[in-house]
């Protein structure tokens, strides 16, 4: 894991470090967290992030900016949609 994280660490600095670059790790590895200074430094200073989660719904809130209860009404409102979709094509058949 730490090879890892330092790894992409290393790619973001080359790419130039934006402060919105980091990793999603699950919250058990963190206690095993054996990190460079570096990395340490540049995580104390906000220019990357780990971020520890629980549960794959914490990752999709990170990514899409979103809460779980309007990532969901927001996925079932597209399902409605599909479904909708469906039932029309089902009639013109």
């Amino acid at each position: 894991m730490n090879y890892k994280i330092e790894g992409f660490f290393d790619i973001c600095c080359q790419e130039g470090l934006s402060g919105s670059q980091g990793v999603v790790i699950p919250w058990q590895n963190v206690q095993h967290l054996m990190l460079r200074e570096d990395v340490i430094q540049a995580v104390a200073d906000g220019k990357f992030h780990i971020y520890s989660i629980k549960h794959v719904k914490e990752a999709l809130e990170l990514f899409m900016d979103l809460d779980s209860k309007k990532m969901d009404k927001a996925i079932i409102k597209k399902l409605e949609h599909f479904i909708k979709i469906a039932r029309e094509y089902r009639k013109e058949t």
